[in-house]
């Protein structure tokens, strides 16, 4: 039993070509290729003549499938490295924008209170809330504008 299975296997190895009939049929002028024959039984046949490759052969696909796969794999966590790192600067510079913002509200509210204090001085410290709504109207125009 042993040497007959050894024989079948070795034969198997050896017939790397088999033979596969197909049909060719012809339908309003439309051709198909079947495994099937016609329904008009009106086809021809043809042998087509397939393939196995041999074992080394199917093994460096199989390697450089793998080689392949294995690259793929490398520049896939790449991308997403890349993408997590532009999305970090993303939120930083967001994050930024929003501080920014509300440093530039912070400096419109102590200008406008410069403007209060101003328009609400007493003639002796008029000088002084002039000076002080100028200096706050400049840092507000020299950091927001």
């Amino acid at each position: 039993m042993k040497a007959l299975l050894i024989l079948a296997l070795f034969a198997i190895t050896l017939n790397t070509h088999a033979d596969t009939e197909v049909y060719k049929c012809s339908k309003n002028g439309v051709i198909s290729f079947s495994q099937t024959p016609c329904e008009n039984k009106l086809s021809d046949t043809q042998r087509i003549k397939s393939f196995t490759p041999r074992q080394e052969d199917q093994n460096k696909a199989l390697k450089d499938n793998q080689a392949r796969q294995k690259e793929y794999d490398r520049l896939v966590k790449v991308r997403h490295a890349e993408e997590a790192k532009i999305e970090a600067q993303d939120r930083l510079v967001a994050k930024q924008a929003i501080a920014k913002r509300k440093h530039c509200d912070n400096l419109k509210m102590r200008s406008e209170w410069a403007k209060e204090d101003y328009h609400n001085a007493n003639p002796k410290n008029q000088n002084r809330a002039k000076t002080k709504l100028k200096r706050s109207e400049e840092v507000y125009a020299l950091n927001c504008k």
